[in-house]
Formats: C-alpha cells, structure tokens, sequence
C-alpha cells in the first residue's frame, strides 16, 4: 500500500490501518504532519457516479470528503488491475448503540440526517447517475433459492417476500418521490459529533430511486442489530416511526409514502440479501432470510406505525 500511496500522491512516509468496509478494501492512512486519510480499493464502473455526487455535495457545503487528486491530476490510482482512492479522513464517530436510553432521540436524527442529505441530493444531476426502476428495487432475485440450496440453506421466506414486494409496491411506484438516493446509508455511513452529522459516506451505489428507500433501508440495517432479541424488536417498532419523523422534518412524507415504507422493507432486506450472496455470505443471507419472518409477522404493526406519526 505504501508504494501506491508514493508513486499516486507522493505520500512517502505513512502508518497504514485496514478497516472494515463491505465494498472492496479500505485503510485508514496516518501520513507526516499529522494528515489522515481513508485509502479505499473501489469498482472502476462506479467512480464516474460517486465522484460526480461528492463534489456536487461539498459544493453545497455538505460534510463529505472528495478524493485527493493524485500527482497526475486523476482522482484515483491504479495499481494492476484495481482501482484506489484517497479520501480527507472526517472528524466524528458512527453511532451504534441503537437501542440504549435516548434511542428514539438518536433515531430521530439518524432521520433528520437523511433528510438533510437528500435536500442538497436532489440538486445533484449528472449522466453517470443511474436510475433504478420500481422492479429493480428489489434486485433481480428470481436465482436466489437455487443458489441457497446449492449452498444448502434454506429460505423459507425469500420467495414470498419477493412475491409480496411485487404486489404492493407496484400500485405506489409511479406516485412515490424520486431523486438521487445514497442507497446504502445505514448509520454506519454517517458520523456524528453530538446532535451535529459531519460526514456522510460511502456513496458507491447513488442513483435515482423513490426517496423513501434511503429512510427506510436505514430502519432495516437498524433492525438486523435487534433481531431475534425480544426486547431490542419490540423497541425497533418505536425507534421506525421515530426516524420517519426526523426525516420528515426536511420534507413531508406523502401519503403513499408511507404506504409504501412496508414493501421497501421487503425490497430493503432482499437487496442485503442479494449483495451478501453475490459476495458468497449465505450464512448471513440466511439470517436476513429469517428476519423476514419477523417482519412478515408483524406486518400491521409496522404499517401502523408508519402510517400513524406526526
């Protein structure tokens, strides 16, 4: 690593950390003079998008960090066939005790956080983005049994979530708000120091999408840290509608909106599904496979609860 960061931008002398990251590789980089950065090994298709949105973002002053032009101009190095960029490191710290005292305050501003983001998203335009249609919000999964039971797992839920998702998000699709969507943003995409978001990150997958997704994949990621204890489920229930109103405090949810947050659930669980699978973790695919369970059983509830705050 220390001599991609030599010969792409001129960092000689440097203490390089990995870290942990679901999209390729990153490391957490201390060079001289006290600078610190985040070298990450990125897909060469999706650089084109994700630099189009970080700069249009911190040209409207959002906390986001854009990569550090190498020595020739580019904003990323190639080391054989891979792909590296280096990133500004942001000051502040991931949030992730969800469900501790004050979790409904927390997840208000995970929501607030969202909607603040998505505010400055909508004015971001550029031909690399992609626009993700209603039946790809759930990612072509029709191969995904066949692949759980190669690797014998079972997945007892998958194919009526699918079938389910179909069903009700297709009436909403065409009257649900849409503009560029993070697309991963989970709390552990965001950093905060107190009340205060400073950095948002990880925008590999932006695209054009219903703009509930975001908020909603963000109450899914949550849900996976509760499931299968009792208790941290049953709080997760109050904790949804929580950030549904932070989000809201950037831009009212429409009505369909909140129809629709129960099958971009379903869509949200499926798409980790699909990616855990593509990256061969169908242990963890079978978990979120059972948390559908959860979800299918406590339908009403979670429709009660996102049709039912102010």
């Amino acid at each position: 690593m220390l001599e991609l960061l030599a010969a792409g931008w001129g960092i000689k002398k440097a203490s390089i950390h990995p870290m942990p990251s679901l999209y390729g590789k990153a490391w957490l980089v201390y060079a001289e003079q006290g600078k610190k950065y985040v070298l990450k090994e990125q897909f060469g298709h999706l650089l084109k998008a994700e630099h189009a949105v970080l700069f249009c973002l911190d040209a409207q002053k959002m906390p986001v960090a854009v990569p550090v032009a190498t020595a020739g101009g580019r904003y990323h190095a190639t080391f054989g066939k891979r792909f590296y960029c280096l990133y500004p490191f942001l000051p502040g710290d991931v949030v992730s005790d969800y469900f501790t005292a004050g979790a409904e305050k927390r997840a208000y501003l995970f929501g607030k956080a969202i909607g603040k983001l998505h505010l400055a998203l909508r004015n971001c335009r550029h031909p690399a983005f992609p626009v993700v249609e209603w039946g790809a919000m759930a990612p072509d999964l029709a191969d995904l049994p066949e692949q759980f039971k190669s690797a014998q797992l079972d997945c007892q839920h998958l194919e009526g979530a699918i079938a389910r998702f179909a069903a009700e998000y297709a009436p909403l699709a065409e009257s649900l708000p849409r503009h560029l969507t993070h697309g991963d943003l989970h709390p552990g995409n965001m950093l905060f120091q107190g009340e205060t978001v400073t950095g948002y990150f990880d925008f590999e997958i932006v695209a054009h999408r219903p703009r509930i997704y975001d908020p909603v994949y963000c109450a899914a990621a949550m849900f996976l840290f509760a499931f299968p204890d009792p208790g941290k489920s049953e709080l997760w229930l109050d904790l949804l509608p929580a950030l549904l109103k932070g989000y809201s405090s950037a831009g009212k949810l429409t009505e369909n909106e909140r129809r629709a947050v129960f099958p971009v659930m379903l869509a949200s669980f499926l798409s980790m599904i699909s990616v855990h699978c593509q990256n061969g973790a169908f242990t963890y695919a079978a978990f979120i496979d059972n948390v559908l369970a959860w979800i299918h059983e406590n339908e009403a509830r979670i429709k009660q609860k996102a049709a039912g705050f102010k």
